[in-house]
């Protein structure tokens, strides 16, 4: 697909694949930045609900115009095929970080832009409903993003077509799609994995899993079935943080441990409220705003951030045939 014009843009290369969609490289004929764009895969076309969804990720993180929420430019069709026109991010998700454990100020340094996001998109009613490390983009510079708002609940932006809390089929093939669950199992907080109406909180909980992760490098709940999952997110607690990570800072283990409460009324009751402590275990002299928060040791994280993308991130192995027919059969 290299060289091949779409619209105002000529396609670069191939960046990646998902569930739902596949990203390419492009550039902007008319003002000359690179952009990604992402495309519907071919086999989910004929599905009104998918295309609905496809067309509503677009609109909800396009509202949300925030530095630490990915920038979306345009959505448009080629040949009936949907596609999205983003921001262009050079580095990795943070589900392909190196192995181990982050210490307290990289912790601090992921959850709290996530957590200025959180609560941009929640002012505005819209509830991500997803929160996990595949859906979280450090960028080479050290800025954080969220991504996928694709099952995102925000009733201001349902089109009539799908409800923002109708779930997925696992016909539909989405990778965040179980059952009558919207989310990924390990990460849905307890009303989630029920079921229930949602609120911020929710997310509050996801969030907390990924931190727990992170500061452990183990998710707080396991199990060799999604059923059992499901157990421990109800009933059982996870293992002691300071346990599996005796270096993290007391206030740290304390937030984290109440935004995991399995209660919603014992949790933070917002995503400001939880950046207020959060934000307080950074010594004054390093708080930042939510415009300049970034990843504080970038060097440290260089396995996982390195400039060398080639066979990572553009995957530039595949032969230029190759890539030159993704647009007509991913």
């Amino acid at each position: 697909m290299t060289d091949k014009i779409v619209g105002r843009y000529r396609i670069l290369d191939r960046l990646g694949e998902g569930g739902v969609g596949t990203v390419y490289m492009a550039i902007d004929n008319r003002l000359g930045r690179i952009v990604a764009l992402k495309f519907l895969r071919h086999r989910l076309l004929e599905s009104p609900q998918t295309r609905c969804r496809f067309r509503r990720e677009a609109l909800i993180a396009a509202a949300l115009n925030h530095p630490n929420i990915c920038t979306i430019y345009d959505i448009d069709e080629h040949r009936g095929r949907p596609y999205i026109v983003m921001e262009f991010l050079r580095g990795r998700p943070l589900s392909e970080r190196f192995p181990g454990c982050f210490d307290t100020h990289s912790v601090l340094d992921v959850g709290l832009p996530l957590l200025h996001a959180l609560a941009a998109a929640h002012a505005r009613s819209v509830i991500h409903r997803d929160i996990k490390p595949a859906n979280v983009f450090i960028v080479d510079n050290g800025h954080v993003k969220l991504l996928d708002f694709g099952v995102a609940k925000a009733a201001e932006f349902d089109e009539g077509h799908l409800r923002p809390d109708q779930t997925t089929n696992p016909g539909d093939d989405l990778d965040t799609g179980i059952g009558r669950f919207v989310g990924t199992v390990g990460y849905m907080s307890p009303e989630q994995a029920r079921g229930e109406t949602l609120d911020a909180r929710s997310d509050i909980f996801s969030l907390g899993t990924l931190l727990y992760e992170i500061a452990t490098d183990e998710q707080p709940f396991v199990g060799s079935t999604q059923a059992a999952v499901f157990e421990r997110i109800f009933h059982a607690d996870p293992p002691s943080l300071p346990c599996l990570n005796p270096a993290l800072s007391p206030a740290l283990v304390r937030v984290i441990d109440k935004a995991l409460s399995k209660r919603r009324g014992a949790r933070y009751q917002s995503a400001a409220d939880m950046l207020v402590e959060l934000e307080q275990i950074r010594p004054p002299s390093q708080r930042r705003g939510p415009r300049t928060t970034r990843l504080a040791s970038i060097s440290e994280f260089r396995p996982i951030l390195s400039e060398d993308i080639s066979s990572t991130v553009l995957d530039r192995s595949l032969p230029r045939r190759t890539v030159r027919r993704e647009i007509e059969s991913s």
